[in-house]
């Protein structure tokens, strides 16, 4: 009896030891992502309104592979729905990107993370 109360103590202390590295490991990722956010430059946008959408252009400053361009164009596209139209040009460096409207500033901010923004300025 005293080796069953023994075994369920040690399974609920290594339980809770592990529950906590856990936790402590995702609020250290989360503090390194907050960190690293806050050292990525703002992205400098063109914005051009139209009746049922609006178009963001800005440069990327990071080297993309061709394929990762059209990977990630055909990636962001089918996780960000309100995206209509992505053109990434590898060689000039240039991202084109229509979104329908309404939309947030948030979407805008979230699709500029993936290269390496912290959010957007208008030009």
């Amino acid at each position: 009896m005293n080796n069953k109360i023994f075994y369920t103590s040690l399974l609920g202390v290594l339980l809770l030891i592990n529950t906590s590295k856990s936790a402590l490991a995702q609020v250290q990722t989360q503090a390194v992502e907050k960190q690293n956010r806050q050292e990525l430059p703002v992205a400098k946008v063109k914005i051009r309104k139209e009746l049922n959408s609006s178009w963001y252009e800005f440069t990327i400053y990071s080297e993309i592979p061709e394929w990762k361009a059209e990977r990630l164009e055909e990636r962001l596209v089918i996780r960000y729905p309100d995206l209509t139209k992505i053109d990434i040009d590898p060689n000039q460096k240039t991202v084109v990107m229509g979104l329908s409207q309404p939309h947030t500033s948030d979407i805008i901010n979230q699709i500029l993370y993936h290269f390496k923004y912290n959010g957007y300025e208008e030009l």
